[in-house]
């Protein structure tokens, strides 16, 4: 076992005999819900056996104590799963047909049905949330949901699904497990619908006679007798103020079915019901259900004060920032006092303007540093490019206009972010979920959690989100579909897993500066739309969940631009080639057809450069000489002219070769020029000064004309040049 993991845990308080524990448990539960046998070995079409009840469910009571105790500790780990066991469903519901669990078969996705089944046991998650259901006919089984709780609900397991909740299984799949035993498995949150009382199916529920006792107290609402619109009403006003907001939301459902569920008018209670549920689906993050429900009202009483702050609310979270402005607007005009509204108009204003022309990058270095790991309220902006057929590569990003270098030419805010901090010891991200992925390479955990997150996003609004991600290329197992997914006329949305996967796999970039990995995850989708070249003619960078791309050299109209995924600089030839493989992109820029060609002698001398270069490590130490020697030697070798690196401002700072290099040359360089000042006497020290101020005068140049960074953003960015020559 990793010994920084086993210290990690030991700080938390665990003891070893508590690590082996949740060690043991995690063994467990992906033996049984992680891979498969090799396929040779799996049983497929054969009946299903019958269970004994008892002796499962007390497994899985002994089970859900130990995943306590790991939560106990910290040692909870969001779970999702992007192996290959089954297809996500794309069948509307009516066009599937009940079926139970003598009727499925081993390892066989049960394509045009479902399943109805009822928990019976708390549910525990590692990663899975896993209980234990029983069918309509009485036969009990595990169930393992992956992909079901967003990494940001702040929910536990219990709370997600309640002992006694009837929920629905799309097309199910009774998969066998290495351990020997069997499980139904069920990797899309779309594919699981929760049968509450407002559900067209409880009445279909109502009529199956249950054969096993759920271990605790049946969910409220199953439990509440009121007969009326108005109790039901009350009910949910009670779970709203507890913060119980999807339990709120099914009693407003229940109250407004018992109230006719017709046209609001002149009823109150209708009025109430819509507003109620407008406000519960917000909290929710279900912005398109908020805007129904809002308008419902609104279409009846165009003044209404509550569904116009919705409808501006639910608006501007769904990015519609010129919609939502228009919304408040109208509420501050029905309102004689309103500060609320102009709160939320001037976030509109600044947005609008964010669209136009760009955000402040001081701001957003500034957000950064006081709120790190957080999202950042800005606005996308869009420069002079376009996406375009690009010969030999499919789609990519061209400039419609001269660009010239310096420029600001994209801000793309996250569509999902997963924030890491690797300082934490309770992130045992990174380990559980490599551990359990399948065949396709992921780069991290946090990049596998970013699955669940679109996913999420794709079931709550589907109409914002699912075409737009869908579009992304994919290298999943069904190929690069785009079409099939957005042509689609989907009653329903649809998540589905490996699709997303592989969009993940190929589209997510890290959240740490110029890097694929490390630091968290976000989905981009404008910036994916980037194609790579290891000698770019644009830079990106990421604030929090923001990235801003600028050109670094001047690009004709019609040309493509291009960025680097990964710093050439920064690895070997071999390592850059098996990352571009990775995201199914074969780069055709003259670095990498030059590292083709080359002999292997060649390549290893090369490496052997690189490892040399990458003592610019020794900066962060504070060996500033030693770092500057290394460095000077690695790019003498290369032939690069050191003249020719400060030259920026004559050249232009994007034409100098090496960008992600120089920067790290020039600080040295500083650093060398700083050492010599400080090891002669006073008096003889003037030139090298001087020599120093100017070749930070070059560095601040480049920051600014790839980042569109300042002065004060460079001295915070370098703290290993000494403060002195900012002055």
């Amino acid at each position: 076992m990793d010994r920084d993991f086993m210290r990690s845990m030991r700080e938390l308080g665990m003891t070893q005999t508590d690590i082996e524990t949740a060690m043991e448990a995690a063994m467990r539960e992906m033996q049984t819900t992680g891979r498969v046998l090799p396929p040779s070995q799996i049983p497929t079409g054969g009946a299903p056996p019958r269970l004994d009840s008892g002796s499962l469910r007390a497994d899985h009571r002994q089970v859900y104590q130990q995943k306590k105790l790991m939560q106990k500790h910290r040692f909870m780990v969001r779970g999702t799963s992007t192996a290959n066991f089954a297809d996500s469903s794309h069948q509307p519901l009516s066009a599937l047909v009940a079926t139970n669990y003598s009727a499925l078969r081993l390892n066989t996705q049960a394509k045009g049905t479902y399943l109805i089944l009822r928990t019976l046991e708390p549910a525990s998650m590692l990663v899975a949330v896993q209980t234990i259901v029983e069918d309509a006919k009485g036969s009990v089984i595990t169930l393992a949901l992956y992909n079901f709780i967003s990494g940001q609900a702040d929910v536990s397991p219990e709370e997600a699904l309640p002992v006694g909740t009837v929920l629905l299984l799309k097309e199910p799949l009774l998969k066998s497990s290495s351990s020997g035993g069997f499980i139904l498995r069920c990797e899309s949150p779309t594919d699981v619908l929760l049968i509450g009382l407002d559900s067209p199916l409880w009445s279909e529920v109502g009529k199956i006679r249950w054969r096993h006792q759920p271990y605790g107290a049946l969910p409220q609402l199953q439990l509440f007798k009121g007969k009326t619109a108005d109790a039901w009403k009350e009910l949910g006003n009670v779970l709203f103020k507890r913060k119980r907001y999807g339990e709120a939301r099914e009693a407003y459902a229940v109250a407004l079915e018992k109230a006719g569920n017709g046209g609001v008018g002149e009823s109150d209670i209708l009025k109430a019901l819509h507003l109620n549920l407008a406000q519960t689906s917000l909290c929710l993050g279900y912005f398109e259900t908020t805007i129904k429900h809002a308008m419902v009202v609104l279409n009846n009483d165009p003044s209404n004060r509550k569904a116009l702050f919705r409808l501006g609310r639910a608006r501007y979270e769904l990015r519609q920032y010129q919609s939502a402005k228009s919304y408040f607007e109208h509420f501050s005009a029905v309102t004689s006092d309103a500060p609320e509204a102009a709160k939320e108009l001037k976030r509109c204003t600044e947005r609008l303007a964010e669209e136009a022309t760009g955000v402040d990058i001081f701001r957003l270095h500034l957000s950064q540093k006081l709120k790190p790991n957080t999202h950042l309220d800005v606005a996308d902006f869009i420069g002079p490019i376009a996406v375009a057929k690009v010969a030999g590569k499919g789609r990519g990003m061209i400039a419609t206009q001269d660009i010239p270098a310096g420029t600001l030419i994209l801000v793309n805010k996250a569509v999902e972010a997963i924030f890491s901090d690797g300082d934490d010891p309770s992130d045992f991200t990174n380990t559980a979920m490599q551990a359990i992925t399948d065949s396709r390479t992921l780069f991290d955990g946090s990049h596998i959690l970013l699955v669940t997150q679109v996913a999420h996003a794709i079931m709550k609004n589907p109409k914002a989100y699912a075409n737009i991600i869908y579009d992304l290329t994919s290298n999943s197992r069904q190929g690069d579909q785009r079409k099939r997914f957005c042509d689609e006329e989907q009653r329903e949305p649809v998540a589905d897993v490996d699709r997303l996967s592989g969009i993940i796999t190929t589209n997510c970039f890290g959240l740490t500066d110029g890097k694929v990995r490390g630091g968290g995850s976000g989905l981009f989708v404008t910036a994916s739309y980037f194609n790579h070249s290891c000698v770019p003619n644009a830079k990106w960078k990421v604030y929090n969940d923001v990235m801003v791309v600028h050109a670094i050299k001047a690009v004709a109209k019609g040309a493509e631009l291009t960025i680097a995924y990964f710093s050439a600089s920064e690895m070997q030839v071999e390592e850059r080639l098996l990352k571009l493989e990775q995201r199914n992109f074969t780069c055709t820029c003259l670095l990498c057809r030059l590292d083709r060609a080359e002999s292997s002698s060649a390549r290893a001398q090369r490496n052997a450069l690189l490892r040399q270069s990458q003592a610019a490590g020794a900066l962060r130490s504070g060996n500033r000489k030693k770092a500057f020697d290394y460095l000077a030697k690695a790019f003498d070798c290369f032939g690069i002219s050191l003249d020719a690196l400060l030259r920026c401002e004559e050249a232009g700072a994007g034409d100098v070769i090496g960008v992600d290099g120089m920067h790290c040359l020039n600080v040295a360089k500083v650093l060398a020029a700083t050492i010599d000042y400080n090891c002669v006497n006073e008096g003889s020290s003037k030139a090298m000064l001087t020599e120093a101020r100017r070749i930070l005068a070059a560095i601040v140049l480049y920051e600014r004309v790839t980042e569109g960074a300042n002065r004060q953003m460079v001295k915070e960015k370098c703290p290993v040049i000494p403060a002195f020559l900012f002055d």
